[in-house]
């Protein structure tokens, strides 16, 4: 049975709350949905209760899609680099034009480190920037183009849209098609090798190296998950 069945929200720590909300709206076009204290219900669900009355905001793209951006403020700075890891560690999203994008936010609390640039070989490849937030947040920010997409997604409606895909990673890639197929009733695609800039450096791996990877569609034409098989190290 499918358990899982879109991205509704996803939650980012981070240091400064204001600032965040600052760069998002101004930058991103992104709107405030709400503001206040993290509930105690939800850290029940999460298993963090001391993590009960922490600020934060949830952010909605100017599009109006339902697929929201939570921000909740930490002691710590939240960010880390390189930004590959067990466990979730990137948010991409759906953008018109990257190249514009970049020139954008060239002035901006957010860092590009990657493109724009093409992710495959093919005439209607998506295209993306790879970019840090304020507190190091990892986010792509990509344009599907229509025909473009291997798994039939829709492009962005607004020049910054919804979060459409968030990246895993684990020792095992069996392990994790295992878990999200058996336990969360997703259809698992099949591995390939794809090249991974991040992983390669933070692993020392040659430049090139190839890194076993899968996607599985969440809901059809709108939102996907990736699995990444990060060695060891």
């Amino acid at each position: 049975m499918k358990r899982l069945h879109d991205i509704s929200i996803v939650t980012h720590c981070v240091s400064d709350l204001d600032a965040e909300l600052a760069a998002w709206t101004d930058f991103l076009d992104y709107r405030l949905i709400q503001q206040g204290a993290l509930p105690a219900e939800l850290c029940t669900a999460w298993d963090t209760p001391a993590d009960a009355g922490l600020p934060c905001a949830m952010l909605g793209p100017a599009s109006g899609a339902t697929t929201y951006v939570r921000f909740v403020q930490t002691d710590e700075r939240a960010g880390y680099w390189p930004p590959v890891t067990w466990g979730w560690n990137a948010t991409e999203i759906l953008v018109t034009d990257p190249d514009a994008l970049a020139e954008q936010l060239a002035q901006s609390p957010f860092d590009r480190f990657g493109g724009p640039g093409n992710l495959y070989d093919h005439p209607k490849a998506p295209r993306a920037i790879q970019t840090t937030g304020p507190a190091g947040e990892l986010l792509y920010f990509t344009k599907i183009t229509p025909g473009g997409s291997r798994y039939g997604l829709h492009g962005a409606k607004s020049r910054v849209d919804r979060v459409f895909n968030v990246v895993l990673g684990g020792p095992s890639l069996d392990t994790l098609r295992e878990f999200y197929a058996d336990k969360l009733g997703l259809r698992i695609g099949a591995p390939m090798p794809f090249s991974l800039t991040l992983a390669a450096q933070a692993t020392d791996s040659p430049p090139d190296a190839l890194f076993p990877i899968c996607v599985a569609p969440v809901r059809a034409r709108q939102s996907i998950l990736e699995l990444d098989e990060y060695p060891a190290n």
